[in-house]
Formats: structure tokens, sequence, C-alpha cells
């Protein structure tokens, strides 16, 4: 079994800056509480607006309109080996080589587990290779749906079928399930700083210091391996 993490960030300051818009006041109320008298309205245009930009930028990393593809790693149960597509390489780069060994995974009938692989990091990819016009295998979607047949989510797994959303951090399901014995990885390293990895943060520490980018290699490898434990102890081999 492979464990797969993807990790994204913002596109660059100008092209953000680009692509974000404030809706004008008479949008803003078409779509606000109807019960709120006209002042109201008004003070919580204001808001919006006051907090828009910076609330754009903290968001751009989570959609493929507004983010990129930051790295992708790889983690096989068998070998316990670990690779990183993204060690300084485009993200057209870094889309063509995920699909190549998606497809080989494929081939060899190895099962690709993720956490919230086919709600976030699927789609993530998908919609960032139509962008650069990188091909995507036509195994992968069929009229809209992904018909990847390798791959195991943990996170809809965990949800068993409900058609409520069941969002669960990988790191407390792994706590509830007592798999987060990988977490010593992080140990191995003097702390980069006050601050810690952390999904929100990561591409800083990617594209930080030597030391900041070995201790972000050590944070995806965890999480790769992390779904790889709790997907066996889900039953998948």
């Amino acid at each position: 079994m492979i464990g797969s993490d993807i990790e994204t960030a913002p596109l660059p300051l100008d092209v953000l800056e680009r692509l974000h818009s404030i809706p004008t006041l008479e949008e803003f109320v078409a779509n606000c509480n109807k019960t709120w008298k006209p002042d109201t309205k008004e003070k919580k245009y204001k808001e919006m607006a006051a907090t828009s930009w910076q609330n754009f930028r903290d968001k751009a990393a989570l959609s493929p309109m507004t983010g990129r593809v930051c790295c992708i790693g790889f983690y096989a149960s068998d070998t316990k080996k670990f690779a990183i597509l993204g060690r300084d390489q485009s993200e057209e780069a870094i889309l063509e080589l995920f699909w190549s060994h998606f497809a080989k995974f494929r081939h060899d009938k190895r099962i690709v587990s993720g956490h919230n692989f086919k709600g976030f990091d699927l789609p993530f990819l998908v919609k960032r290779s139509w962008i650069l016009d990188v091909s995507v295998p036509d195994w992968v979607i069929h009229k809209g749906r992904f018909i990847a047949d390798i791959c195991f989510d943990t996170m809809e797994a965990w949800g068993l079928g409900s058609k409520a959303p069941t969002f669960i951090k990988i790191g407390k399901l792994a706590q509830i399930m007592d798999c987060d014995a990988t977490k010593p990885f992080l140990d191995h390293l003097p702390p980069a700083g006050e601050e810690e990895v952390v999904g929100a943060n990561f591409h800083t520490f990617w594209d930080g210091s030597l030391l900041q980018r070995q201790k972000a290699s050590l944070y995806l490898k965890n999480d790769c391996k992390l779904v790889t434990d709790i997907a066996t102890r889900m039953g998948v081999v």
C-alpha cells in the first residue's frame, strides 16, 4: 500500500491581487441575512470589506484557482521507503510525475491511500492539471466522477457512507486509533524556531531554510505513514 499526501501553497502575490475582488454593497445585501436592518447590513459589509483581502490570502492555498501544488509525498508500507515529488521542480513537472506514478501504482495493483484524498487531493491535482494543460489519465475520471479504483480515502471510510460530511483531521483520527507512533519522526531535528509545521504554514517551511525544509519533509512523511497505519487498521492490505 502507498500512503500519499499533497501540500499546497498560495499562488504568487501579484496573481492573487489580480484574482481578488470585493462584491459591491448591492451584491452583498442580496446574499446576506434578510432579517438584518439596513444599518446592520452596511456595518457587516464594511467589516467584510476590511478583512476580505486577508481572508482571501489565508484561504488561497485551499483552492486550485488560487493555490498551487507545493509537493507530494509517497510512503510505501511494505518497503518503508518515502519519496517526495517537488524538490526544486516546477508545478507542471510535479503533476506529470504524480500521474506517472499513479499509473504505475494502478498497473502494479497497489492501493493508494490518502486522508480526504477524494475530497481534496485528487480534485486539486486534476484541476491544477487542467489549468496548466497537464494530461490527466482518462481512467481517473469519467463524466465528471472519479473512477480511480486504486484509491482508498480514510476520511471517506470513517464516514461509513454518511451523506453528511464527516470531517476529521488525520492527527485526531490517528490519536483516537493510537496510530500516532510515527510522531518521533519530527523529534529527530532540533526546532526550526518557535513555530511548528502545520498544514497552513507548510509552504513557508518548505521554501525556507535547509532545516525548515527538513522539518517539513518529516511532517509530510509522518502524514503519509499515518494514513497507511489508519488504512491498515480499517482493513486495507
